[in-house]
């Protein structure tokens, strides 16, 4: 039961993204933030548990990138329909998520096998990404808790997230090229 663990907590992540939407939809930001604290640290959870029992599959690994993309896409997607931060922050997140999903299909339909441990600044990444939907939630939340969350905090955040999407997508597009072409 610990073993399959990290992969419970995957398919959390995933089953949680249509209640953060409908949520962030009803603008019930307090109860996504919450939401979304806890995908996001299960985020962290699942690969640390997967290394730590030695359970590294590549079930667990296909499992985790879906569920990330699922969660990263939709949030982002919804909080730029609600105009919750810039276009161009959102267009770089989705953009790069589109683009890497699609060069998975296209490597798959070419018959290669796919199999590429995430790099560190693709980790930083993710983490930076998830960051700012919890930030962005709490700060539009009816009950900011800690009452420091300010628009130069979620600016400079969308800064970092435009540019640890922008550095992973070009080291991604070098290692896809060099493995597949």
């Amino acid at each position: 039961m610990i073993k399959a663990f990290p992969n419970i907590l995957s398919t959390l992540r995933i089953l949680l993204v249509p209640f953060i939407l409908y949520l962030i939809i009803q603008n019930y930001f307090f109860l996504a933030f919450i939401l979304s604290s806890v995908a996001s640290i299960s985020d962290m959870l699942d690969g640390f548990l997967a290394r730590k029992f030695n359970n590294e599959t590549k079930i667990g690994f296909y499992l985790d990138v879906i569920a990330d993309k699922f969660f990263i896409f939709s949030i982002y997607l919804i909080i730029g329909i609600k105009l919750l931060l810039p276009t161009y922050v959102i267009f770089c997140v989705i953009f790069r998520d589109i683009f890497i999903s699609g060069s998975y299909i296209l490597t798959a339909l070419i018959g290669k096998n796919i199999y590429m441990k995430p790099t560190s600044i693709s980790k930083i990444n993710t983490f930076m990404q998830m960051l700012l939907i919890v930030i962005i939630l709490l700060n539009l939340s009816e009950i900011n808790i800690f009452n420091f969350v300010s628009n130069e905090i979620i600016i400079f955040l969308s800064y970092i997230v435009i540019f640890t999407t922008l550095t992973s997508f070009i080291v991604y597009i070098n290692y896809w090229f060099k493995e597949y072409f």
